[in-house]
């Protein structure tokens, strides 16, 4: 069946392809040429011409000094005075508070561990709070009390007269025959082995 549905397939995408080529190749050829599409006339767009920005020639740096490999010791006298090109920036300096200092303590001895501590346990803040059970579907742990009633006592009479009234509606409601209930058709006919 699949093989009838990928064939069935193809051959509607061949006609579909195949269909248009067909039919244009089946046209007639036309006798005459029908006249040129006119010339398309679009606007001339000029754009704005950019002249090359003129460069500034480099500016010239301060010759460096050469510098030796070892520069010759020279007299605190003899040394120009050099001033900064500024100032250096005044830094106003403010005592900082010390932060609070916390230690931990990480220890693998195992009686180093289990050593009592000095301190006295905090006393638990939710020790008196209620304690409240959200089950949401769940039954309640307790159940309320609630008050049976005692069953109504029926009567042995009386539970033979709805017994026989249920059957015999039973028997109106739904008819039987012998082809569909075999224990009717049994009773009802006779028996072979009685003779």
């Amino acid at each position: 069946m699949r093989f009838w549905l990928a064939g069935l397939s193809l051959l509607s995408f061949g006609v579909a392809y195949t269909a248009p080529v067909v039919a244009a190749l089946k046209l007639p050829v036309p006798a005459t040429v029908s006249a040129p599409l006119p010339a398309l006339a679009l606007p001339a767009v000029t754009f704005p011409s950019l002249e090359v920005p003129k460069v500034a020639p480099p500016v010239q740096r301060a010759a460096m000094p050469q510098r030796s490999a070892a520069p010759a010791p020279t007299s605190r006298a003899a040394q120009p005075t050099v001033t900064p090109a500024r100032p250096a920036p005044v830094t106003q300096t403010t005592p900082a508070e010390r932060p609070p200092i916390v230690t931990d303590r990480y220890t693998l001895d195992p009686a180093a561990a289990t050593a009592p501590t000095t301190t006295a346990p905090a006393a638990d803040p939710f020790a008196n709070a209620p304690v409240v059970d959200d089950g949401i579907g769940a039954l309640p742990t307790t159940l309320p009390e609630v008050p049976v009633a005692p069953a109504p006592v029926v009567l042995a009479a009386e539970q033979e007269a709805t017994a026989s009234a249920s059957t015999a509606a039973a028997m109106l409601a739904e008819p039987t025959d012998e082809t569909t209930d075999p224990a009717a058709a049994s009773a009802a006919s006779p028996s072979l082995e009685a003779d």
